[in-house]
């Protein structure tokens, strides 16, 4: 689950980055984008709306919440969809290349979560089950100041 949650919150990053460049640069930023000033502006605006629940779903993941698979499930299909969607207005085509890379980034973290448990009702993950013990320890253990 933790690779899962990291890979979701590399992709947050990334497209953040991407979002932010499209929003400064507009459509010069590439001479492939054939769309508009405010139809760029739009696209980049939209893609740092959907950094925030890909962002949400990686920290559940790597916390071990339970939600955890819900949450990369919405993740990953905002993910795809306006992915699809920003290439096809920024670029005027959906760019297989890309969406198909996207596609199975998608299936990858889904994979990596239906892994952990949580999706068939089974225990934890083993990284959830360490976590809380320590976590457990560090509070029955008082660390006392001289």
């Amino acid at each position: 689950m933790i690779v899962a949650g990291v890979i979701l919150l590399l992709i947050a990053v990334l497209a953040g980055w991407a979002g932010t460049a499209l929003l400064r640069n507009g459509p010069g930023i590439d001479d492939d984008v054939v769309a508009g000033e405010a139809a760029v502006r739009l696209t980049a605006i939209g893609i740092l709306l959907a950094c925030a629940p890909v962002l949400i779903a990686g920290i559940a993941a790597i916390v071990g919440s339970p939600t955890a698979w819900p949450l990369g499930l919405a993740a990953c299909a905002i993910f795809v969809v306006y992915g699809f969607v920003a290439n096809y207005v920024l670029f005027g085509s959906w760019r297989p290349e890309h969406t198909l890379t996207n596609v199975a980034i998608a299936a990858l973290i889904l994979w990596l979560l239906s892994r952990s448990g949580w999706l068939n009702g089974s225990k934890p993950a083993r990284h959830v089950t360490l976590t809380r013990h320590l976590l457990f320890r560090l509070r029955a253990t008082r660390i006392r100041h001289p």
